[in-house]
């Protein structure tokens, strides 16, 4: 059946209401809800029993298990070596163990370096970076806001190329869920072509590396340098007024948690095993071909194997209890219940798009005014306004994932290289939105203002997007 107009419809909703509820969860249930009326009819209860079996539908598949279990579990495993002091024991390794950190330079690039190890979770990498760099940093008059700028341009990112733990199951989930053939192969293109996050990741090294800075963060510098002043003095004591409760509580609970400090292991060995056991059973399940592997298997035995490993080094060093350690693993799997749940009304978007043929409708109706290279460097476009608006990379790529996957495929456009707009875009949003969580939290930690953190990171976020959308529309037409 051809619905026309009303096959963007839900997708539309979806959009509008996440500029203005701000909430991911209202914007793609309500999009659901108007999707099977149009489906089905005005009937309440049988709007409400296609969208009870468009859920069990959602849970009927292996790789929707799968997924759910792993991001669970990574969850459970960030929370743990968040607990155990890892992070604190990394520092003290590589600064007053070994001398490896010795000026600021250094010090900025273990704080980039530990931003790309704690790749599983974003609120980890936000998280333990900010609590165990921050004295190191203010002691060697790091600002406060290049520290929190390198939290926020490192961890998230970094978290969306590495196609592991939190947000390389969310991904996953979203191919797959599209009935993509071959996803893992999908999976690894889309980290290559994530032009926005490698940009971000690669270019703040060079920068440290180099110990260049331009516009307010050079300011920011040189004011901490000359006079010892971490904070803007104009925006100092405002700092913790301006930040929600929950934030501030979240960065001092943070804090005491992780004070006493163990082994640097505790971050290293999940981290590691978790990609070894991935890639290793890859390269088994494809016969020596790792693009020809099962991925969604490699994330699962990661996941399960290095939460076990993560488990058993703690009730090891005895640093807790055995009942203990169980119930810190199994409170930070709880922690990943709102993902969830955004995951699979995003499925069950992705259904209700397929069924009313939104993907074939824009594709005929832009197909006479635009051209199919086009569409990665307008869906990245589109899908920034989005993420600065709302401020959430999580229902950014929820919301417009189940509408770029079919609008790709109908219009002949390259499908990974358009999953990657959509993907990087969604950090670009969330890195110099003002009302991002990731920002509260990053500031929170590090005591920086908002207002001086957003208009310090802009500029580079600013930079990276346009470069990003330039290789865009190139690789559009050669790709």
């Amino acid at each position: 059946m051809d619905y026309g107009i009303l096959a963007v419809l839900p997708p539309v909703v979806a959009i509008l209401l996440a500029f203005v509820a701000k909430n991911a969860i209202v914007a793609l249930f309500a999009a659901v809800i108007i999707g099977y009326m149009i489906l089905y009819g005005l009937a309440p209860m049988v709007v409400l029993d296609q969208i009870l079996n468009g859920i069990i539908a959602a849970f009927s598949d292996r790789w929707a298990v799968i997924v759910i279990i792993s991001i669970a579990l990574a969850f459970g495993m960030s929370r743990l070596i968040e607990k155990s002091g890892g992070g604190r024991g990394l520092v003290e390794f590589l600064t007053e163990k070994h001398r490896i950190i010795k000026g600021k330079k250094g010090s900025c690039f273990l704080t980039w370096l530990i931003g790309l190890i704690l790749y599983t979770n974003t609120t980890l990498s936000v998280i333990l970076t900010g609590v165990v760099m921050k004295p190191l940093n203010d002691r060697l008059k790091v600002s406060h806001e290049k520290q929190a700028f390198i939290i926020k341009v490192t961890g998230p990112p970094v978290c969306g190329l590495i196609p592991l733990g939190q947000w390389g199951g969310i991904l996953f989930g979203l191919i797959t869920a599209a009935e993509i053939a071959n996803p893992s192969k999908v999976m690894l293109q889309v980290s290559a072509l994530n032009f926005y996050c490698i940009l971000a990741v690669f270019s703040s090294l060079v920068l440290i590396l180099l110990g260049k800075d331009f516009g307010g963060l050079k300011k920011a510098e040189e004011r901490a340098e000359k006079f010892g002043q971490l904070d803007n003095p104009d925006h100092r004591n405002t700092v913790l007024e301006e930040l929600p409760e929950e934030i501030v509580e979240l960065a001092e609970q943070a804090e005491e948690e992780i004070e006493k400090s163990t082994s640097a292991a505790f971050v290293f060995v999940p981290a590691i095993a978790s990609i070894v056991i991935a890639i290793g059973y890859m390269f088994y399940s494809g016969g020596g071909n790792m693009l020809e592997g099962d991925a969604i298997g490699g994330i699962f035995c990661a996941m399960i194997l290095s939460s076990l490993i993560c488990i058993i080094m703690n009730i090891a060093s005895k640093k807790f209890k055995f009942n203990e350690v169980i119930d810190i693993f199994i409170d930070g799997m709880g922690e990943s219940m709102q993902i969830l749940i955004i995951l699979i009304a995003a499925v069950v978007l992705g259904d209700v798009i397929s069924a009313l043929g939104t993907g074939t409708y824009l594709a005929n109706l832009f197909s006479g005014i635009m051209s199919p290279s086009l569409l990665p460097a307008i869906l990245f476009f589109i899908t920034s306004l989005i993420g600065f608006a709302t401020g959430s990379a999580m229902g950014n790529v929820s919301t417009m994932m189940p509408i770029a996957i079919p609008w790709s495929i109908a219009a002949g456009a390259n499908l990974p290289l358009c999953i990657a707009a959509v993907w990087g875009a969604a950090f670009f949003g969330d890195h110099i939105s003002p009302i991002s969580d990731t920002t509260y939290m990053t500031c929170g930690i590090v005591g920086c203002d908002v207002h001086d953190h957003i208009k310090t990171v802009m500029p580079y976020g600013l930079i990276w997007c346009g470069i990003s959308l330039v290789c865009y529309v190139v690789a559009g037409f050669i790709l």
